[in-house]
């Protein structure tokens, strides 16, 4: 499964895996579905390497999860090496994931 962010700048599609890390996918989703990361600046960039967005607060602390806490980290071994993630992969660190 896919998500399409789209940008000023062009789309960028994230790869989720939920059958690995179900409930940060929910979670992560239904933020999705709820407008929940729309007028997310950039507020990271680094030249070909990465970006970071996601915080909609703005204080650097993000906001609730759907269930209006913190839940259990989700780590998959798989993820490391699988081949779909194209030697990419990140890690969503965000107190409401």
């Amino acid at each position: 499964m896919s998500v399409t962010l789209h940008t000023d700048v062009g789309d960028i599609k994230i790869e989720v895996f939920c059958e690995r890390t179900p409930r940060t996918c929910e979670n992560f989703l239904a933020l999705c579905a709820s407008n929940y990361y729309n007028g997310c600046i950039f507020h990271r960039n680094i030249k070909g390497f990465m970006v970071q967005t996601g915080d909609p607060t703005g204080t650097g602390r993000g906001g609730n999860s759907i269930w209006g806490r913190k839940f259990e980290d989700e780590y998959s071994e798989y993820l490391k090496v699988c081949p779909q993630c194209f030697k990419i992969c990140f890690l969503m660190s965000c107190l409401h994931l």
